[in-house]
C-alpha cells in the first residue's frame, strides 16, 4: 500500500472539492438494475454514481462529502492542539524535542505552552 503524505494543501484540496460536491452524507441503495450511491437527502434517486460491487459503494459512500469534510476538520484540530504543547525542559514541540528527560516511564512531562512549569 503507498503512503500518502497528509499535508495541509492535501487537507485544503480535499476541503474544497468535499464543499463542491455538496457536503452532504451518501448512502447506498439496491435497484433491479445495479447499486447506487446516492445523497441521503434525496430517496433513492438521483443516483450520483453507479457501482458493481457493494464493498466499492459502502466504502464510497462512507466516503461521503460530509465524512471527508468531518475528516480533514479533525486533523486540522489535532495539529492546532499538537502545536500547543511544548517540552518543559527545553521549549520545543515534541515532534522537535531531542531531550532524554521528556519522559518518566510510561508518562509524557510535556506541557500546554502558557502553563506555569
Amino acid at each position: 500500500m503507498s503512503q500518502i503524505e497528509i499535508t495541509p494543501a492535501l487537507l485544503a484540496e480535499w476541503r474544497q472539492k468535499a464543499e463542491a460536491a455538496g457536503g452532504g452524507e451518501w448512502k447506498v441503495y439496491e435497484a433491479s438494475d445495479g447499486i447506487f450511491i446516492a445523497d441521503a437527502n434525496d430517496g433513492e434517486g438521483p443516483h450520483l454514481a453507479e457501482v458493481w460491487w457493494p464493498r466499492d459503494a459502502a466504502h464510497i459512500a462512507a466516503a461521503s462529502p460530509a465524512a471527508v469534510l468531518a475528516l480533514v476538520a479533525e486533523v486540522e484540530m489535532l495539529r492546532n492542539r499538537l502545536d500547543a504543547i511544548e517540552c518543559p525542559n527545553c521549549g520545543n514541540q515534541p515532534k522537535f524535542c531531542m531531550c532524554d528527560e521528556q519522559t518518566s516511564g510510561n508518562e509524557t512531562n510535556f506541557v500546554t505552552k502558557g502553563e506555569v512549569k
